[in-house]
């Protein structure tokens, strides 16, 4: 079991595992080629090496998952408008000199506190309070709806269909506008409210939204999903002991629900738990691919077709799927493919003409902070380009899947091997207790565009680094929000230093001195921005905070 073992920061595609890199390569050497024929081997690894070694695969199926699904893109879109704009209000707070207290949520200090000493100030106007709760306001929503359908535990399983129809329609709205789209108009015409509105309505709105029978969300898919991959594995070595006390664990916990859902759909006497992992994962992956995000958004819609759980799980049985439904799934996937994550209107991308080291040396001889803010998002746009990449080619890789699906369903587990390894291809960054591990080739392959390539800055290590920079840049406005402590990017630079001497040599201190330069200035602006968290750092992962 991985327990607590791994981690997946899906912002900045940043996987920590709870081990060192040496022992990572040994379990994977010693595991190389058919789990089959290893079970021996299995036999001889010790508790923690395997735990490693489940953790691993554990995270790499979340990252599998969360970059080829729709529930994983409004996830991803989700995050990003919240992160801007609580980055912006934090910069509108401090121009008053306000500093919300530690330990306290950001939404409840505006309302109780925060929102008062605004207006006493002289310098506030009617139109830019409004514009601040209007902004609050959203942001409350955008993390309430993550919270339903992202979180671990369900606020409340109580809330009608007609309350989350009415919050989601909001959301989608909000996401819409935040990333220069129109949801029913031309994408230049994000700004127009009449135009760019979602209206989601729901057959029986007085029905609960989450069942009162196996209740679950997209969290529970993604982890059960995950767990599956672990039993496959447990059971193709011969581990059975320790599968069964995985799923007896899950079947007790949080995401029982989701798994209570899926062995019924993926029986099979070929399995020592008396169902397929395998078949359990796909009926996973078709239910996250049901049109939750924007960009399979249509009127006509209901929420029952939106969330999975309310009916897209009574169209499977355990001899498959419907011809019908998965054309739908497999439309939905199409739609998405064929529609922007967000427009240039949004100003998510930013690049600095910095075409070599010789460049770069003469924009940091005498930096002003300015430019350092200039050169942090060039480099933190990476992490935007690279999840617009990702999310591009897992998708192709599932529409290339369901497509093939009715084609030939004997070859399908063929195809879904093909499919989940490809998958995993785009991973970037292992963190491990000691170390960094890291994959360039998506990196390079992201940035395959004639205006791109040619920057220092999307180069593969840089692109590593803006991923990092984005990854902290989330952990301190989750702290700022929730009124937490926040882990020290130092955690990662230290490794990242390390592995900046192997993969360049010579020029690696010119790269880790910019690197420092660029920490020290983010760790004063959040010392200025985010007055009320605490910076941490004595974690061994920086990415599981």
């Amino acid at each position: 079991m991985s327990g607590n073992k791994g981690s997946y920061l899906f912002i900045g595609s940043l996987i920590g595992i709870r081990t060192t890199l040496a022992t990572s390569i040994k379990v994977n050497e010693t595991l190389s080629g058919s789990l089959r024929a290893n079970r021996d081997k299995w036999k001889r690894l010790s508790d923690d090496e395997k735990s490693a070694y489940l953790a691993e695969q554990h995270e790499f199926a979340h990252h599998q998952l969360m970059t080829s699904s729709l529930a994983g893109v409004l996830y991803w879109r989700l995050n990003e408008a919240w992160v801007r704009d609580i980055t912006w209000l934090s910069k509108e707070l401090a121009s008053f000199n306000l500093i919300p207290g530690r330990g306290m949520n950001l939404w409840d200090w505006w309302q109780k506190t925060g929102e008062c000493k605004v207006k006493a100030s002289a310098a506030i106007c009617s139109g830019r309070l409004s514009y601040m709760n209007h902004v609050f306001k959203h942001l409350n929503l955008v993390a309430e709806v993550r919270d339903y359908l992202y979180s671990n535990e369900i606020p409340s399983a109580q809330i009608t269909r007609r309350e989350f129809s009415k919050m989601l329609s909001e959301a989608f709205g909000w996401c819409a506008e935040r990333a220069g789209l129109s949801l029913n108009g031309e994408h230049h015409e994000f700004l127009d409210k009449s135009k760019n509105y979602a209206k989601i309505a729901a057959r029986e709105p007085n029905q609960s939204t989450f069942l009162a029978k196996d209740t679950y969300n997209f969290q529970a898919l993604f982890e059960a999903y995950s767990i599956c991959e672990e039993l496959f594995v447990l059971q193709v070595v011969g581990d059975n002991e320790r599968a069964g006390d995985l799923l007896k664990k899950t079947l007790e916990g949080p995401f029982g629900g989701a798994m209570r859902v899926l062995i019924p759909l993926s029986k099979s006497s070929e399995w020592y738990l008396g169902f397929s992992p395998h078949i359990a994962k796909s009926f996973a992956m078709l239910m996250c691919n049901a049109p939750v995000d924007i960009a399979a958004y249509k009127e006509e819609r209901r929420l029952e077709e939106i969330l999975p759980w309310l009916d897209l799980h009574k169209d499977f049985s355990h001899k498959g799927i419907s011809l019908h439904n998965l054309a739908s799934i497999t439309e939905n996937i199409y739609s998405t493919l064929h529609q922007p994550l967000f427009t240039e209107k949004a100003e998510w991308l930013h690049y600095l003409n910095i075409p070599d080291i010789k460049s770069l040396k003469k924009y940091f001889s005498r930096p002003k902070s300015s430019d350092i803010e200039k050169f942090n998002l060039a480099v933190t746009s990476n992490a935007i380009n690279q999840a617009a990449f990702t999310f591009k080619i897992n998708l192709s890789s599932t529409y290339k899947l369901l497509m093939a699906w009715p084609e030939s369903p004997a070859e399908y587990s063929k195809h879904f091997q093909s499919w989940f390894v490809d998958t995993k291809k785009s991973i970037c960054i292992l963190e491990y207790t000691d170390g960094l591990h890291i994959s360039l080739a998506p990196t390079i392959q992201a940035n395959e565009i004639p205006h791109l390539k040619n920057l220092i800055t999307t180069q593969p290590l840089w692109v590593i680094t803006g991923l990092l920079l984005r990854t902290h840049q989330y952990y301190l406005v989750k702290s700022y929000w929730d009124g937490t402590c926040r882990p020290a990017l130092k955690i990662v630079v230290d490794k990242l230093k390390e592995l900046l001497d192997k993969e360049i040599g010579k020029h690696s201190d010119i790269y880790y001195r910019y690197l420092t330069e660029i920490t020290n200035q983010l760790e004063k602006q959040a010392q200025s921005l985010f007055p009320n968290t605490l910076v941490v750092d004595d974690f061994d992962l920086y990415c599981d905070q």
